[in-house]
């Protein structure tokens, strides 16, 4: 038995255009013993008949709340690692053993490394060198989340001390979630100069379309940690400046396809 073990969550709901590649970035892993659930809330399009073609098994959670659904996957695993991926990303293909080995080095109970942003058709825009955990929650404080959620994976037992997702949240509970990972004291790793995932950025997301209701949520999930202080500003700033690279990456790329895209506020993107 291959002791790199994760459950991997889709949730999705008419996730077909992207699910494929999702599929079958997940089923190609490298070095893991990895379950795949996609947790379906009745989609219309082919999204079941794709899980069908790859033998990939499905729940179904009625629509309404993606972290409930990802809940009631994350409920069925009996592996040591567990995650979710959207079914629009990505993830490179020895990503997971990278992780999950650096997690068993370093005891860790999350784990995450760097980050692609890619365009809805697949297409590179640029690159995200996350925040080191030291850098986290002085990045909270200011509202940033400096990791990418399919980048992050975490150990069972994380995930339930944590009670998972809170579902009173329909877009913030990854904030929520990793915020509280911070302020009960686990511990992070992170796989620097590592890109293990790609983040599809269009303007079907919900964040993008629902920012007032998201700026709700992350007002009442960052309040009890207060404003950002003098230090964290400048963590703040070291980490944008480390990233300057890959802002003028990015600039240069949306210039050269001439698309216009998204970019939410508070979000790793920044």
């Amino acid at each position: 038995m291959n002791p790199r073990t994760i459950t991997c969550v889709v949730p999705t709901l008419n996730g077909a255009a992207t699910l494929d590649f999702t599929l079958a970035s997940l089923l190609n892993q490298k070095g893991v013993e990895l379950r795949v659930v996609v947790v379906d809330s009745g989609s219309t399009d082919d999204t079941l008949a794709i899980c069908r073609r790859w033998g990939v098994e499905t729940l179904y959670e009625p629509p309404g709340n993606m972290y409930k659904a990802i809940n009631l996957g994350m409920a069925t695993a009996s592996s040591e690692w567990v995650a979710y991926v959207n079914s629009d990303d990505l993830l490179f293909g020895s990503s997971l053993e990278r992780l999950i080995d650096l997690g068993r080095a370093s005891s860790a109970d999350l784990v995450y490394g760097d980050a692609d942003f890619i365009d809805f058709d697949g297409r590179f825009l640029s690159s995200y060198s996350s925040a080191r955990p030291d850098e986290l929650l002085p990045l909270f404080r200011s509202h940033i989340m400096g990791l990418v959620q399919p980048s992050v994976i975490y150990t069972a037992a994380a995930y339930h001390r944590l009670n998972g997702f809170d579902t009173q949240y329909r877009l913030g509970a990854d904030a929520d979630f990793y915020l509280r990972a911070l302020l009960t004291g686990m511990k992070y790793a992170y796989l620097p100069k590592t890109t293990v995932t790609a983040f599809r950025l269009h303007a079907g997301q919900q964040t993008g379309k629902n920012l007032e209701s998201f700026a709700v949520e992350l007002k009442q999930i960052f309040e009890p940690i207060g404003a950002p202080s003098v230090s964290d500003r400048v963590v703040l700033a070291r980490w944008r400046t480390r990233n300057g690279p890959n802002y003028m990456m990015r600039a240069a790329r949306l210039a050269l396809l001439g698309r216009g895209l998204h970019f939410p506020r508070f979000s790793s993107q920044l």
